[in-house]
């Protein structure tokens, strides 16, 4: 014996056996919306069909939107229990087959009215302007309506379907541009600034370039100060503009001091008598330029090499005024010296030279 059962959701009546109710304990999951139900407690009493109806007049009619039937709804499956998991598989889920419900009146009389002989065919539609005028339909309701509105609303007339070529024009063709309105032209971050800003305008931009190369000078002039004494070196044509500078500016010129160009190429330290000493010594200037000349340390050493003397000796002393060293050049000279009494000069037994600017 079959049972029929109803989704309390979708409405879709299926056909259930009493064996797959009892091994899935009532629940099922409905094919149509997925839902679970106890198909006991959504049970539907089977009724019989009705008697046939005679046909009626054929009356070019639209028939309403027929409901969907069970026959065309998806088959529910059934949810096993837990308790019953090591049951075969045919039994844990089972394919219910929707009840067959009786065939409506309507489509009796379609198939019957379908044999006269006196129906018109109906004129067949491009398929693209079907498409164009099934925009326009409404959607068909979900529940059927009664007979009386259905006959109303098949006897109310459709709207003429617009030509094939007017539609395709209005698919096809493009909306024409229109130009924006007055008041979204004249709006303000669209226009134009009327009147420049400070920045913008000539005479901030003129004093703005002034004071730029106003600083370029300043640091220009700062570097020939720095480097004067290079610069007048290397270019002794300029030396009188950079004497004339350094009259402004507060600076004198004097010899380039290069350290790293001066090399020490001969010297000697010798006793003459007693505590008189005679030291003599060549400068070598290595530059291509002339450089300044250096100072002289002189360290008298005991034989640990340690320093028991030490004296300073100046250009002035040393160089009867010369205050530079030609490029290329070598200088000699010797000088006297002597060693004040008390001093240890017995522990004398060594000395080193060393060039230096002070």
């Amino acid at each position: 014996m079959s049972l029929i059962t109803r989704c309390p959701t979708c409405e879709t009546m299926f056909k259930v056996v009493p064996d797959q109710i009892r091994v899935s304990e009532g629940w099922v999951r409905c094919g149509q919306c997925a839902e679970i139900f106890d198909a006991t407690q959504n049970m539907v009493p089977s009724a019989e069909p009705p008697a046939p109806t005679p046909p009626l007049a054929a009356e070019p009619t639209k028939p309403p939107t027929p409901t969907p039937t069970p026959a065309s709804a998806p088959t529910p499956t059934f949810i096993r229990p837990a308790a019953e998991s090591a049951a075969p598989q045919s039994d844990a889920v089972a394919a219910v087959r929707p009840a067959q419900e009786p065939e409506p009146e309507h489509r009796r009389v379609r198939q019957q009215a379908g044999d006269a002989s006196d129906w018109i065919d109906a004129p067949q539609t491009d398929p693209e302007t079907v498409f164009l005028e099934r925009d326009s339909e409404p959607e068909p309701a979900r529940h059927p309506l009664p007979q009386d509105e259905t006959a109303d609303v098949a006897r109310l007339p459709r709207p003429p379907a617009a030509p094939e070529s007017r539609a395709f024009a209005t698919a096809n063709t493009p909306a024409p541009s229109q130009p924006p309105p007055p008041e979204v032209a004249a709006v303000s971050f669209m226009r134009g600034s009327e009147a420049p800003s400070f920045w913008n305008r000539p005479a901030t931009r003129w004093t703005l370039l002034l004071v730029l190369l106003g600083l370029l000078a300043l640091l220009a002039v700062q570097i020939v100060l720095k480097e004067r004494d290079r610069i007048a070196a290397v270019e002794p044509a300029t030396r009188p503009v950079l004497q004339a500078l350094c009259n402004v500016a507060g600076c004198s010129l004097s010899p380039l001091r290069q350290i790293e160009s001066i090399i020490i190429d001969s010297s000697s330290f010798s006793r003459v008598r007693g505590d008189d000493y005679q030291l003599g010594f060549a400068l070598r200037n290595t530059a291509p330029i002339a450089i300044a000349m250096p100072s002289i340390e002189l360290s008298l050493t005991d034989p640990q090499d340690k320093a028991v003397i030490r004296r300073v000796l100046q250009p002035a002393e040393f160089a009867a005024g010369a205050h530079s060293l030609a490029k290329a050049s070598v200088w000699s000279g010797a000088l006297a010296l002597s060693v004040k009494p008390g001093a240890d000069t017995d522990k004398i037994a060594g000395y080193r030279l060393l060039a230096f600017y002070p």
